[in-house]
């Protein structure tokens, strides 16, 4: 039986990792910041920790790293790129390998071109998810680096409006494929259970679809008509002002460039990348059908009632 850490369980993705984890026999520990005790509390499926256990750690500091995997004795761990590590998180996986952990699920991006060592520091988020590639593999741990594409919760930095009639979109005819975080858990889950697979694996949703063309599911699954209205990048800039700049930045270079190349070009293995979701996470959840369990709109009206 896998004995795995979860760092960052109170994401969507860890979260969901935790719970394929601990469905396929995993022993699962709960790691996360102490400010995240809280927030982990409030997911449903996790909330009474029945059959998890917890351990507080900051993915900044190693030492806090070294301790939780010792408390836990766990052999194999999840983890996510922190952009704040300023060494390509190097530190963080060498704490991890002399803890005891012998096998790494790492959660990178579809940005990441290969080898890592190509990409440009201007490439903003993308680079700092090739660092920590780059680190992983210099430290010497097993792995299995999943690059997802556009996560479809993407959807709640833009949709609020849609309560009101109007979507403002940046090139609404840009094409992203929308992967349903729950799916990219999964797939961690099974791999940390079953660790039967080192190396990158791309992952993307069902579907490849317009900006324009997700909003129009999304206001149907939750029967609404909505305007599209779009919009420059200095409005889009300014209504993504709560971003850190990082994130900004590559997400209007994603705009731009998703919106200007062929999707044969942008997603060249569609089919095997979605085939993995399958493969190694056993389901591959559409558009509609995650807008038509009402979290999208739930978030909506919880987040941006006037």
């Amino acid at each position: 039986m896998s004995n795995v850490i979860i760092f960052g369980a109170a994401g969507a993705v860890a979260s969901a990792a935790a719970l394929e984890a601990k469905k396929r026999g995993a022993k699962v520990w709960l790691s996360v910041r102490q400010s995240e005790l809280q927030p982990l509390n409030q997911i449903s499926e996790l909330a009474s920790a029945k059959g998890y256990r917890r351990v507080v750690a900051d993915l900044t500091n190693p030492s806090t790293v070294t301790q939780a995997v010792k408390t836990s004795g766990a052999t194999t761990a999840f983890l996510y790129t922190v952009f704040a590590c300023q060494d390509g998180m190097r530190a963080v996986f060498n704490a991890l390998k002399d803890a005891g952990v012998t096998f790494v699920v790492l959660l990178s991006s579809y940005a990441v071109k290969d080898p890592p060592s190509s990409m440009q520091k201007t490439k903003g988020s993308a680079w700092h998810h090739a660092q920590a590639e780059i680190a992983l593999q210099s430290v010497g741990l097993d792995a299995a680096v999943l690059r997802p594409m556009y996560f479809c919760s993407n959807l709640f930095l833009v949709a609020h409006g849609a309560k009101h009639g109007v979507v403002e979109l940046f090139r609404p005819e840009t094409v992203f494929d929308f992967i349903v975080p729950g799916d990219i858990g999964a797939v961690a889950g099974g791999l940390l259970a079953t660790r039967n697979h080192k190396g990158v694996i791309i992952l993307n949703g069902a579907e490849l679809m317009t900006m324009r063309d997700a909003i129009h599911v999304v206001a149907q699954a939750t029967n609404r008509t909505v305007e599209i209205r779009e919009i420059y990048e200095e409005t889009f800039r300014r209504n993504m002002k709560h971003l850190p700049e990082v994130d900004l930045q590559s997400l209007a270079a994603n705009h731009i460039e998703y919106s200007t190349k062929p999707k044969e070009e942008l997603f060249p293995k569609h089919s095997e990348a979605v085939e993995n979701l399958q493969r190694f996470g056993g389901r591959v959840t559409k558009l509609a059908d995650w807008t038509g369990g009402g979290e999208l709109m739930s978030m909506i009206h919880s987040t941006y009632e006037p």
